[in-house]
């Protein structure tokens, strides 16, 4: 779907046919971002590439090296998937492991969102594939195509629209999208009274 069909909806499902309450490029920007948001959750879109490593080098930052990747998933070298250990694991496994070289690596762990760490670092240049799920590329223009599968439309609409809900201060209608979100029914909080359970 085209980004302006999906502004058309948006702003049609929220009443605002011709765009007079929120401006277009507002919804194109909360467009993007809920893209992004519910490709992160739903894990729709995936991606996978390949990098060179350096030569003794255990520490290799994401977003140089496999710069489309929001969530790595699997790491292969030679066509064989490395285990994943959390990152403080790995002094349990040497307390020398940074020094540690070998063929190739046996061994990924993540610190943060945006480094990878592979042990035992390989003594010469291996080939490392990481698989992912993938950063979308940012929505610019009402000519850009979504990139969410269609079946994800709906979600991706809800978001928007409870955004644009929560900046017209119309809160009713915000939880109903966001309970259509998350699957929670809605109704009025419950107030404790004194004296009852």
């Amino acid at each position: 779907m085209m980004a302006h069909d999906a502004i058309d909806q948006i702003l049609a499902r929220i009443n605002d046919r011709g765009g007079l309450i929120h401006d277009r490029g507002l919804v194109l920007r909360l467009l993007s971002s809920a893209q992004q948001a519910t490709n992160g959750a739903t894990r729709d879109v995936r991606g996978s590439a390949s990098f060179s490593t350096v030569p003794t080098q255990p520490f290799y930052r994401l977003s140089e090296v496999l710069p489309s990747c929001l969530t790595l998933e699997t790491v292969e070298v030679a066509g064989q998937e490395l285990d994943q250990i959390p990152f403080s694991a790995l002094s349990t496994l040497d307390a020398n492991w940074i020094r540690i070289r070998a063929d190739r690596p046996d061994y990924w762990a993540t610190v943060g969102k945006d480094l990878l760490v592979l042990y035992p670092a390989a003594g010469d240049s291996v080939t490392v594939t990481g698989r992912y799920v993938s950063l979308l590329p940012v929505v610019t223009s009402e000519n850009d195509e979504l990139v969410l599968p269609s079946e994800r439309l709906d979600q991706l609409f809800d978001l928007v629209d409870s955004v644009l809900f929560l900046r017209e201060r119309k809160f009713g209608e915000m939880d109903v999208t966001l309970a259509r979100i998350t699957g929670a029914s809605v109704g009025p909080p419950a107030i404790p009274v004194a004296g009852r359970p």
